[in-house]
């Protein structure tokens, strides 16, 4: 595991009023999991969505080299979640944000801009050139986040070069991450 800090004292990487973006702790692997399960069904998410082996332990998960898990706190509750893995089989520097998820009481007062904004500045400071994004089209709000961000949709004949899934692709370089 590349995660140095002990529960109590996790990694911070960022911090603004009662607000912290940190690294995830085992302890917070139920926490995660019952946040994003809870977002999957208010959006009536596939079933397939709900057979996720990363929810197991999404410490574990994330544990790997260049791979990370962020949490967005507001004083202790979890209250955001947004990950990073490498993207096997594409180019070297590629990277996919995953699990960018919010307890539905915080969306729309600009965190999820903060939490994604941090985990792509950490992605750029780890060597990754490109993040790729995976999405489907119902959800609207996040399409219209990661467009603003500056996340642009994949054309079709690229998609053999990524994992086949059902939903949408996107991607953003990533020597602007903090733009």
């Amino acid at each position: 595991m590349h995660y140095t800090e002990t529960e109590r004292h996790p990694i911070v990487i960022r911090q603004f009023g009662k607000f912290t973006i940190r690294e995830i702790v085992p302890s917070d692997n139920d926490t995660i999991r019952k946040l994003i399960l809870q977002a999957r069904k208010e959006i009536d998410a596939h079933e397939e969505y709900f057979r996720d082996d990363e929810l197991s332990n999404i410490y574990e998960s994330y544990g790997g080299e260049k791979s990370f898990f962020m949490v967005l706190t507001f004083g202790k509750e979890v209250i955001g979640t947004i990950g990073i893995l490498p993207l096997p089989g594409l180019e070297k520097g590629g990277c996919e944000l995953k699990k960018f998820y919010m307890e539905s009481s915080w969306r729309g007062f600009g965190l999820g801009m903060e939490l994604i904004t941090s985990c792509l500045v950490k992605a750029d400071e780890n060597g990754y050139q490109n993040c790729y994004l995976e999405t489907d089209s119902i959800l609207k709000k996040a399409g219209n986040l990661y467009e603003k961000i500056g996340f642009k949709p994949v054309p079709q004949n690229e998609y053999i070069y990524l994992p086949k899934r059902r939903y949408n692709w996107h991607s953003k370089p990533l020597q602007d991450a903090q733009q």
